[in-house]
């Protein structure tokens, strides 16, 4: 793969070379995933599965740490704000992992 090649796929939104999987989603849960990577959650939805969701005692790993309030008081309010909005996301890919390992 060249520099060249790389350069196009990501202009085209792509990461790398297409692999095709071996199976296709259901057209209903494509469609609604489609939706909802579109136009997201709605909110009211999205914090009644978040409530709802717990991280079991042997997935610790998956919450995200506390910034320690002695560097907290140092960043920058845009700094702050990020790392809070990073820690949000990573406390909900934690409860979506969460949910889909107890499923299985």
């Amino acid at each position: 793969m060249t520099r060249r090649s790389i350069r196009t796929y990501r202009k085209c939104g792509e990461t790398g070379p297409s692999t095709a999987a071996p199976y296709q989603f259901r057209s209903t849960l494509s469609a609604s995933w489609k939706r909802i990577c579109g136009q997201g959650l709605d909110p009211a939805k999205k914090s009644t599965l978040l409530k709802d969701v717990v991280i079991p005692s042997n997935g610790e790993f998956l919450i995200p740490p506390k910034l320690n309030p002695i560097v907290r008081t140092i960043l920058s309010g845009s700094n702050q704000t990020r790392d809070d909005s990073r820690c949000a996301a990573q406390a909900q890919l934690g409860q979506g992992l969460s949910f889909l390992g107890k499923k299985h």
